[in-house]
């Protein structure tokens, strides 16, 4: 009796969030800009009509989001920093304003995973390369078969420990 267990390695991650004005109401077709500051790519979207945006599958880094709609300031949020297989909510409140204005927030985005129960730990470039490896030139962090990475290819990793869903495409198989 054997099981094999295979896992799919995530590079993206999710940032979704609402837009809304100082009372607290939804902005519905805002413009949303998602900027990877390590990268110099942006992706746009624009909020729906309960005034909520969704950008998944974008690459890891650091991001500027900055909103825009009539009516009101442009609103910027920095030093958003999205890891492997990480789902980030952030949450936009424009002020009401010329087109003209532009209120800027700046905070980094909160430690707390508060979209899954999964209990995961980040391992980052430095923490992989500091790792005592028998062999420095591969790396398997995932001791799957075939999958040999170069220990320089490796920026981040996530390790989950508990309540891993379906998107990491973990497929247990029980032999008779």
């Amino acid at each position: 009796m054997g099981s094999a267990l295979l896992l799919a390695q995530v590079n993206t991650g999710t940032i979704s969030g609402a837009v809304s004005d100082a009372t607290g109401a939804l902005v519905p077709g805002a413009q949303v800009t998602l900027k990877n500051v390590d990268a110099g790519v942006s992706r746009m979207v624009t909020t729906n009509e309960r005034g909520r945006y969704d950008a998944p599958s974008i690459s890891l880094g650091g991001y500027e989001i900055t909103v825009t709609a009539p009516g009101f300031d442009t609103g910027v949020r920095r030093e958003i920093t999205l890891t492997a297989a990480q789902m980030e909510e952030v949450e936009v409140a424009l002020k009401m304003g010329a087109a003209t204005e532009k209120g800027e927030v700046s905070a980094e985005a909160p430690l707390v995973e508060t979209t899954t129960a999964a209990d995961s730990h980040l391992l980052d470039s430095r923490t992989i390369k500091d790792l005592p490896l028998n062999d420095r030139t591969a790396v398997n962090p995932t001791n799957a078969p075939g999958v040999l990475l170069g220990i320089n290819a490796v920026r981040e990793f996530r390790l989950l420990t508990s309540n891993v869903t379906g998107e990491y495409g973990i497929v247990e198989t029980e032999e008779l």
